[in-house]
């Protein structure tokens, strides 16, 4: 849904201040929490329990990732700052703290590297590193029980009607939100090493900003409509759990139990 959670631990003097600070990539900051403890080997176990809550979606011990990101969220957040947060980034940081967007680019990645008929293949990884990314609105609930009824599983070619229609209907008006999204993820990934994904979602990311690719036939919006569609006929109860699906590029995709 377009949200995380960032937290940030500093030593000042004897004390140890953390906090933990919930940002959406288009509103910017929701929330924040924290703490005040004496300097010891033990404080600062709020990082600890917010890294055990993320699990593998977690990035840990890079302080510098998540300076950026906060300053991001606070660019987007402008004047609309929750009291809370703003207390917080004051504790943390100080009066010195200031807004800078989080660039579009990242040194040392190229994004148009990647092969036409490599996009499709990456999407798929990218998208099973993220398999929470799906679209569960009414309408796909919907659409998913137009084509079990119809058909049966989703097909992203025999479907085409279908997967236009939650497009233009749904999906494009979310466009934004899956750019800054995979933009977050794009740095998120490249500070733990991950190349390979940090390109092939900056590469999504900027292509998704383009208007020429604001379109059904995307590999990412293809992608991420048959998973969404899977999962929602799986969600209705409807026996979909042990189906598989065909990519728009006619190979044989996922198993449900996996999203």
């Amino acid at each position: 849904m377009g949200r995380g959670s960032v937290g940030i631990s500093v030593s000042q003097g004897f004390e140890r201040r953390t906090a933990a600070f919930l940002c959406d990539v288009r509103s910017g900051f929701c929330d924040a929490l924290g703490e005040i403890e004496d300097e010891s080997a033990t404080a600062g176990a709020l990082l600890d329990e917010l890294a055990n809550e993320a699990g593998s979606g977690c990035a840990y011990g890079v302080p510098e990732l998540a300076v950026r990101l906060l300053a991001g969220n606070l660019k987007i957040s402008e004047n609309v700052i929750p009291l809370r947060v703003r207390d917080w980034l004051q504790i943390i940081f100080g009066p010195e703290f200031h807004a800078d967007a989080l660039p579009p680019t990242i040194a040392g990645i190229d994004p148009s590297s990647i092969p036409v008929a490599e996009m499709t293949a990456r999407v798929k990884t990218m998208l099973d590193n993220c398999p929470s990314w799906l679209d569960l609105s009414p309408l796909t609930f919907q659409l998913a029980e137009e084509i079990r009824l119809r058909a049966g599983n989703p097909n992203a070619r025999r479907d085409a009607g279908v997967y236009r229609y939650l497009f233009e209907h749904h999906l494009i008006d979310r466009l934004e939100l899956y750019r800054r999204m995979l933009l977050w993820m794009a740095w998120l990934w490249n500070c733990t090493g991950l190349c390979d994904l940090a390109t092939s979602a900056l590469a999504c990311a900027s292509e998704l900003s383009d208007a020429q690719y604001a379109v059904p036939s995307h590999p990412f919006t293809v992608e991420l409509t048959t998973r969404s569609l899977i999962a929602a006929q799986r969600l209705s109860g409807n026996g979909a759990e042990n189906a598989t699906y065909q990519r728009h590029d006619g190979s044989d995709g996922l198993s449900a139990p996996e999203l």
